[in-house]
């Protein structure tokens, strides 16, 4: 009881604590829970049948051979078979042109998705301030996601954690419970 009591006015004392803001920590966290596995590089002739400049066209084709989009499950395939015999009969300058705009596409997707993974440039920083602020605002934070996700999952979690700042020795470790 007194082990219970005593992790909860640390995690109380440390919520009033003069500090910066884990609001970063927490956004990166969700971008990064939201962005799922890596963006995969979308076939030409798919990225041309989401091009603003020939939905239309492969639209209308669509609706030329079959009629109204219907819910069915060949819809997108048969859209897709239309916008490939489109993408092929287009001149060799529109084909190449289309690669290009696909792969910058892919290149950005992949460079955002690896921002979102890697936390974005606000994570990083060298304000001692600041990383001693973060490291005080851990455990209170830890603390209370971990009662949130035991309620959540019906069940009891304690943790410790244990670390130290990069390139300091083992005699500067750091405790967050």
């Amino acid at each position: 009881q007194r082990i219970v009591t005593w992790f909860g006015n640390t995690a109380s004392r440390h919520k009033t604590a003069n500090s910066k803001s884990l609001v970063p920590i927490i956004e990166a966290f969700n971008a990064e829970s939201l962005s799922g596995q890596a963006p995969r590089q979308v076939v030409e002739h798919k990225f041309y049948e989401k091009h603003g400049q020939y939905k239309t066209k492969v639209d209308t084709a669509y609706r030329e051979h079959h009629g109204s989009p219907s819910a069915d499950k060949s819809h997108l395939l048969n859209h897709v078979a239309i916008a490939k015999e489109l993408y092929e009969a287009e001149p060799q300058e529109v084909q190449e042109k289309i690669r290009e705009e696909a792969e910058i596409d892919y290149k950005k997707r992949l460079e955002e998705h690896e921002q979102l993974r890697d936390g974005g440039e606000h994570l990083q920083t060298d304000d001692t301030e600041v990383l001693n602020s973060r490291r005080r605002q851990m455990a209170p934070f830890l603390h209370r996601f971990l009662e949130m996700f035991s309620v959540a999952t019906k069940t009891w979690i304690t943790a410790t954690a244990i670390g130290k700042e990069e390139g300091s020795s083992d005699n500067q470790l750091f405790t967050c419970t």
